[in-house]
């Protein structure tokens, strides 16, 4: 037990120094291979987009978004199953919108049934349904309308677990599924995005997560291995928002939460949306 608890506090260790490290943007250059990753439904490493042909890359992209879909799903199950999800939800009535009008019209229908509260003291809104440039639109529509706004992209959370577990798994010299399913290291996953914020709003650090990603060369094994951040730590991330909501509740901002639906209803607000 003593041998175990000292391994669990230098992991802890690592993962503190790794959090100093993205701090510093000493991590945006890494371009060490990616460590391979067993499993049965992970894609082979893929070719870099210059070789890759346009239909093969549209194919591929295809599969990883069907993967990831079944990584949510599994994701959710397991998350009950650990009792960090409750089995059993009632979800709020949803609006389904048709963006066939465009982003403008879209934005003022719900801004419309927002009503006061979206200037006001602030609310939650939910805007679920798989990613999309119409979609981006209109969450970029609301974020411009309103006076006091945030977006919190899940997928953002998502991909901010798997950049930076992955970069300590491969300095550990161990798989991201070995590192995942350590409850402890989900929980120092967790905290290492609360410490990327360095006491900005989570849009702030979500916004700034973000820029971080997109810049680094790691982002193709990023992608490639989200699937299974969407498995293990579903859970996980779905709780952090949570608890980061109920800190906010009436300080007058309105937080756009752009998601897919299975996260969205574990997620209590009465202005949802489907886009």
């Amino acid at each position: 037990m003593a041998a175990a608890a000292r391994r669990s506090a230098a992991l802890l260790g690592q993962l503190c120094l790794l959090v100093a490290m993205l701090r510093g943007s000493l991590l945006l250059s890494l371009s060490t291979p990616c460590t391979s990753f067993a499993g049965s439904w992970m894609p082979e490493r893929w070719p870099s987009p210059e070789r890759r042909p346009k239909v093969a890359q549209a194919a591929q992209a295809e599969q990883l978004r069907t993967l990831e879909a079944e990584a949510r799903r599994r994701g959710i199950q397991l998350a009950v199953e650990k009792k960090l999800l409750p089995a059993n939800i009632d979800v709020e009535p949803v609006r389904t919108l048709d963006l066939g009008d465009g982003a403008a019209a879209a934005a003022a229908e719900i801004l419309t049934e927002l009503g006061e509260s979206a200037n006001g003291a602030g609310c939650v809104v939910v805007l679920q349904g798989e990613a999309s440039d119409a979609k981006a639109a209109v969450v970029a529509e609301l974020r411009s309308r309103l006076q006091k706004a945030e977006v919190w992209k899940m997928s953002t959370f998502y991909r901010a677990m798997t950049f930076m577990l992955l970069t300590f798994s491969e300095q550990m010299g161990q798989g991201l599924r070995e590192v995942l399913q350590r409850p402890e290291m989900l929980a120092a996953g967790i905290e290492m995005i609360e410490e990327m914020g360095e006491g900005k709003s989570v849009g702030a650090m979500a916004d700034q997560a973000e820029a971080m990603m997109g810049m680094s060369s790691d982002g193709q094994k990023i992608e490639e291995n989200l699937p299974l951040s969407l498995e293990y730590g579903q859970g996980e991330v779905i709780n952090f928002v949570r608890s980061s909501l109920d800190k906010l509740a009436g300080n007058g901002v309105t937080i756009l939460l752009d998601g897919e639906e299975e996260a969205m209803r574990y997620l209590r607000t009465p202005h949802r949306f489907q886009l």
